[in-house]
């Protein structure tokens, strides 16, 4: 049956995916059974991936904040099936994602902006932006590749720059940077999580499925 898949992870956490097919298993209560060649029969539970993803590149553990950006037409898919979830985001794609995040209002502030067109697609956000306070005039840049400090910045600026619970795990930055306090609440609020290398990398591109993640937990 397409889309059912036994996720095995092994002693250093690597995971591997391995197709089930139930037409020969026996169905049960809780899941099904089949025989492994083993001494004792394994019990499966079968999770469709349909109901975790309808995007091939996104990870079950996304899948929420991607359908629920989606859903409500603050970011798009590139296909039926792909989200193009690793693909990097631009200052124009974060900040028209905070627009739409925020009802797409008709900003009241003029474009004084040199490098930005009323053509751009993130016109009307950059001057939403200056109306919510978020930037001042100068050069928008709204083409290039933005960083994840910056993005989990704005984010968290957008809804107001509540205060973290904790402090934060991650040792790659500086205690006075601008987007510590964002990246502290982010953590505490499980968005973003250590793996063990206290590394949050904030000078990376950040990524479409990472923008949704911060989108979703910030704004849901």
């Amino acid at each position: 049956m397409a889309g059912e898949y036994l996720i095995c992870t092994d002693q250093a956490g690597v995971k591997s995916y391995l197709p089930l097919d139930t037409t020969y298993m026996k169905k049960v209560k809780g899941g099904y059974t089949i025989n492994l060649n083993a001494t004792k029969t394994v019990k499966i539970k079968i999770k469709n991936a349909s109901s975790t993803s309808s995007y091939t590149d996104v990870d079950a553990a996304d899948a929420k904040a991607v359908a629920w950006v989606v859903k409500n037409k603050i970011m798009e898919p590139t296909s039926k099936n792909e989200f193009y979830s690793k693909a990097i985001c631009t200052k124009g794609d974060v900040f028209n994602a905070l627009y739409k995040a925020n009802g797409s209002p008709t900003p009241k502030a003029l474009n004084h902006f040199p490098d930005v067109k009323s053509t751009d697609s993130y016109y009307k956000a950059a001057l939403w932006a200056v109306d919510k306070g978020l930037i001042e005039y100068g050069i928008f840049e709204g083409k290039y590749a933005y960083q994840r400090g910056y993005a989990l910045y704005y984010v968290w600026q957008s809804i107001g720059a509540p205060k973290a619970s904790q402090k934060s795990t991650f040792t790659d930055y500086k205690d006075w940077v601008f987007y510590a306090d964002a990246v502290a609440w982010a953590e505490s609020r499980g968005i973003i999580k250590d793996n063990g290398d206290h590394k949050f990398r904030p000078d990376d591109a950040v990524t479409r499925v990472e923008l949704a993640k911060f989108i979703y937990y910030a704004y849901k």
